[in-house]
């Protein structure tokens, strides 16, 4: 799942509960204060809401974002736009996806960097 990249934690992040999602328990990134879930992502992220706590987030592939945004799950999107210009990629959601609508909620821009982090919230109006 991690592609081959280091996952650093935003430091906001330490000292609380993380939960990845891996097709193999034996990867050498797991820490232990992460727990492993190889079973269905959508039920492992019911039972995370319905237990106190603040925000989950989600960092992983398109085909696991997908599979939440899907169920109901994902209340916030936060893409990042980074200045660079690339001729191929790996699009953010894989095919077949259906199409979810998007309110800009906030946005903040990082003058040094140039990138630009949009804020959204999925909207579940008919």
């Amino acid at each position: 799942m991690c592609g081959g990249f280091a996952i650093r934690w935003p430091p906001a992040l330490t000292g609380t509960s993380r939960t990845r999602t891996a097709s193999s328990i034996g990867s050498p990134w797991i820490q232990t204060a992460i727990s492993v879930v190889n079973t269905d992502p959508a039920e492992s992220v019911r039972s995370l809401k319905a237990k106190p706590g603040k925000d989950i987030w989600l960092f992983g592939g398109g085909e696991l974002f997908r599979t939440l945004l899907e169920a109901g799950l994902v209340d916030t999107v936060e893409p990042a736009v980074v200045p660079v210009l690339l001729g191929a990629g790996i699009p953010m959601l894989p095919s077949p996806t259906s199409r979810t609508k998007l309110s800009l909620s906030g946005h903040r821009l990082y003058p040094k960097s140039g990138i630009v982090l949009l804020e959204y919230a999925v909207d579940r109006s008919p």
